[in-house]
């Protein structure tokens, strides 16, 4: 049996729904540290639960229920999170590199330094969300929503945030971006106009339509 098959077995999931019935009292929560979970298959309710430093990269969370995880200082490199729940998680020093998450829900959620360089990010939504120092070079994030969010630090590089037209998706509206980077990127048609930009980087951005479209910029450096 694997790692995290005992990890996640039926007595450990059993204990965390119980605590999570409990409204997270008294003791059950699944709370995993160094644990080898490379290539495992989660289907299962994991919200609140936290993980740290545990290897996730090639897993399989299909659908799965994520509201809340705590993850931290974890390896999710290739891993599959297509349409999963993470509705108000905690992602702290996480590396999702070429990481798989299409329509996937990151309603505030806050995440700090984590990595998705080259990740599918297509149709997620990161409304009210909070991102501190997070890296999206070369990811595909067309038709994402950013309603409310807030993004600090952030690396959009080459990116894909084009809206394909398909409304409610590709937009962030009242969404604050203070010193993000989106040299190259390509932001065709986002809707953006309450949106505002500080301090952001825009030197070979496809941006005209933000620009156009009424948002506020403020000292938007087009160097280089």
């Amino acid at each position: 049996m694997s790692d995290w098959e005992v990890a996640l077995g039926p007595s450990a999931l059993k204990a965390h729904l119980g605590w999570i019935d409990r409204g997270g009292q008294g003791s059950g929560r699944l709370e995993l540290s160094g644990v080898d979970l490379r290539g495992a298959r989660i289907g299962a309710n994991l919200s609140s639960a936290r993980l740290e430093k545990c290897d996730l990269r090639e897993a399989h969370f299909h659908l799965a229920q994520l509201h809340g995880l705590e993850l931290v200082d974890c390896r999710l490199d290739g891993a599959l999170l297509d349409g999963c729940d993470f509705e108000e998680a905690v992602l702290r020093n996480c590396t999702l590199q070429g990481t798989r998450a299409p329509a996937s829900d990151f309603v505030a959620a806050r995440l700090t330094a984590c990595d998705f360089r080259q990740a599918l990010l297509e149709r997620t939504g990161w409304n009210d969300a909070h991102l501190e120092n997070c890296d999206f070079r070369q990811a595909d994030l067309q038709d994402l929503t950013l309603d409310g969010a807030q993004l600090q630090h952030c690396d959009f590089r080459q990116a894909n945030l084009v809206r394909s037209g398909r409304t409610p998706l590709g937009s962030a509206e009242q969404a604050l971006f203070r010193h993000c980077d989106f040299r190259d990127a390509d932001l065709t048609d986002l809707r953006a106009s309450t949106a505002r930009f500080e301090d952001c980087r825009f030197h070979g951005a496809r941006a005209q339509t933000v620009f156009e479209s009424g948002s506020t910029l403020l000292r938007p450096d087009l160097s280089p």
